[in-house]
């Protein structure tokens, strides 16, 4: 009988010590730091060009890619997500050549060039934003806002234009685009 008293008791405290054990672990000391009142930004995917580069954008985009011969020789990728149109264009070696000018000696020699210079407003110019893009930021005067980032690759020199509705506008994203776009 003592024995089976005794298993009794210590099946009694097994369970007692099972129970303040689930229950010290439901006990979670609750957070203290605010929620996010943020939207969480969309992953981003790698969209690779053999003849242009790679850019991370969000997924989903529709991708138009093209190689011109006239007036110069460049390769081209225009990817539209939602509002934003993204461009890439790079000029070879080939495209220079072709021009009879030489190569850049790097994105400020790029960015003093005539054609890249007429890519923006003649009230706007070339500097180093705060992720460290060679860029311009201009409002077209039709509701949109570009962006477009000077971009030096292997033996080629480039464009990232980016353009969206000013309400669409997402500045640090189109930074972060920017910044992690590769030029061949």
């Amino acid at each position: 009988m003592k024995k089976i008293s005794a298993l009794i008791l210590i099946l009694c405290l097994a369970f007692s010590l099972c129970a303040c054990s689930g229950t010290s672990e439901s006990a979670a000391p609750e957070s203290t730091a605010p929620e996010s009142t943020e939207p969480e930004a969309p992953a981003l995917v790698e969209y690779s060009f053999e003849k242009v580069g790679t850019l991370q954008l969000p997924e989903g985009g529709s991708v138009d890619e093209q190689s011109l011969t006239e007036p110069l020789p460049t390769d081209y990728v225009v990817v539209s997500i939602g509002d934003y149109s993204i461009e890439l264009h790079r000029f070879g070696k080939e495209a220079y050549e072709a021009a009879g000018v030489p190569l850049p000696e790097d994105v400020e020699d790029y960015g003093t060039r005539a054609n890249v210079l007429a890519s923006i407003p003649e009230d706007s110019s070339y500097g180093y934003d705060e992720a460290g893009n060679y860029s311009c930021e201009f409002s077209d005067g039709e509701g949109n806002t570009c962006y477009v980032a000077l971009m030096q690759g292997e033996e080629s020199f480039g464009n990232l234009n980016v353009t969206a509705p000013e309400g669409s506008y997402n500045r640090e994203e189109v930074l972060a685009w920017a910044s992690a776009a590769v030029l061949k």
